[in-house]
C-alpha cells in the first residue's frame, strides 16, 4: 500500500469496507489518513445467525466500529445487515452510494467484506467505470487465523448474486475452484455426483507456510478423499499476486470464449481475481461465467487476530483497477 499512496497525490477518497469482529477491518480507517481523506464513506456492519458466540462477535464489532468513530466516520456511514437478509438489501444500498458518489476515486477494502458483497461491487465498478478515474482495492493481512475451523454452517451451494447459469449448464461448465481452508460443503456435492461431467482444476496457494500448506491439502482431500485416483488438475499460484491469478484464468477461460464456473474458496486476492474476470465476461454476448459459493453463516470470533506487521508496518496489499481513467482488467 505504502508504494502505490507513496506515488498518488493526498486527495479524497470514497471508500466502502466493512466492520468485523476480526481486528483488521478497521487497519485502513486508522491508515489511511497519511496518504489521503476519505470524504464519503459506506461501512457494511454484517450480523450472523445467532450463535453461542454472538456476545463475543458483537463486543469485537462493537469495539472496532468505535475506531473507526475515532477516525471520523460518522453514524451514518455505516449500514446493518444480516448475512441471511435477501440481497437486495445489499444491492439497494450499494446502488443508492454509486448514485450518490462524486468523488472520482475509490477505494474498496475486502479484508472482511463477505464475498457475495464484493463480488457485486466490482461488478458495479465495471458497469460505472466512467464515474471514477481511479480505483484501488486493498486487502489487509492477519497476524494470525485460528487454529480451528474459521467458518461453519454453510448455505446450499448457489450462485453469488448476479452470476447465476442455467442449471443445465453447471454440471457441463469447466470448474476452478480457489483452495482455501474450509471446503464448506463441496465434498458433498462432488459426493452426490454435483460435478461428474465437469474438468476440475484447483487454484493452489502457492509458497506458503507450513500451517497454510497442509490446510490446503486438506482441503483437496476433503473433497477427493482418494486425490490419487481423482480426475483434477492443481495449478499453482501465488495467492497474493492479483495479475497473475486473473491472467491465468483468462487462460483458462480463452478471455470468455470459454465458458466458466468459478468457485471462489481461496484467499480474497485469489477470489478478487476471480470477481474482475467475472464482472468483464459474464455479459451476453461474452461467454456465461458463472460464480457459485455454499457461503457459511457462522464465523469463528476468532477467525483471525491482529494485523500482520512488517518492517514496522502493516502488511496491506494493494491492488489498482482503475488508474487514470483506464480498466487495468
Amino acid at each position: 500500500m505504502d508504494n502505490i499512496f507513496s506515488a498518488i497525490p493526498n486527495s479524497d477518497w470514497a471508500y466502502i469496507g466493512c466492520v468485523s469482529a476480526e481486528d483488521r477491518c478497521s487497519i485502513m480507517a486508522t491508515y489511511f489518513p497519511q496518504f489521503g481523506h476519505f470524504s464519503e464513506k459506506l461501512v457494511f456492519c454484517i450480523s450472523d445467525k445467532p450463535s453461542e458466540a454472538t456476545a463475543e462477535i458483537r463486543d469485537k464489532t462493537d469495539a472496532h466500529q468505535t475506531t473507526f468513530k475515532n477516525c471520523n466516520f460518522a453514524e451514518a456511514d455505516f449500514f446493518s445487515a444480516n448475512i441471511f437478509d435477501t440481497f437486495g438489501t445489499y444491492e439497494d444500498r450499494i446502488n443508492t452510494f454509486f448514485t450518490d458518489i462524486t468523488s472520482t476515486r475509490l477505494l474498496l477494502d475486502i479484508s472482511t467484506l463477505p464475498k457475495k458483497v464484493f463480488f457485486h461491487i466490482v461488478r458495479q465498478i465495471y458497469r460505472n467505470a466512467e464515474r471514477f478515474s481511479d480505483v484501488v482495492v486493498t486487502y489487509a493481512e492477519p497476524a494470525e487465523y485460528c487454529e480451528g475451523n474459521l467458518a461453519s454452517n454453510p448455505e446450499p451451494w448457489d450462485a453469488l448474486p448476479g452470476f447465476r447459469v442455467a442449471r443445465r449448464q453447471v454440471a457441463d461448465l469447466k470448474i476452478l475452484v480457489g483452495i482455501g481452508f474450509e471446503p464448506l460443503g463441496l465434498p458433498s456435492l462432488v459426493e452426490s455426483g454435483e460435478f461428474n461431467n465437469s474438468p476440475i482444476s484447483f487454484l493452489f496457494p502457492f509458497p506458503a507456510d507450513q500451517s497454510s500448506n497442509a490446510k490446503n491439502w486438506r482441503f483437496i482431500r476433503d473433497i477427493f478423499p482418494n486425490a490419487e485416483q481423482a480426475s483434477f488438475k492443481v495449478k499453482r499460484v501465488d495467492g497474493s499476486n492479483v495479475p497473475e491469478i486473473f491472467d491465468l484464468i483468462c487462460g483458462e477461460g480463452d478471455s470468455g470464449n470459454i465458458d466458466l464456473l468459478l468457485a471462489p474458496y481461496g484467499p480474497k486476492p485469489m477470489s478478487l481475481a476471480m470477481a474482475l474476470y467475472a464482472a468483464k465476461y459474464s455479459n451476453p454476448p461474452n461467454s456465461q461465467t458463472g460464480v457459485y459459493y455454499t457461503q457459511p453463516t457462522y464465523y469463528d470470533p476468532n477467525y483471525s487476530v491482529g494485523v500482520k506487521i512488517q518492517n514496522g508496518k502493516p502488511v496491506i496489499n494493494c491492488y489498482v483497477i482503475r488508474a487514470d481513467n483506464q480498466n487495468l482488467y
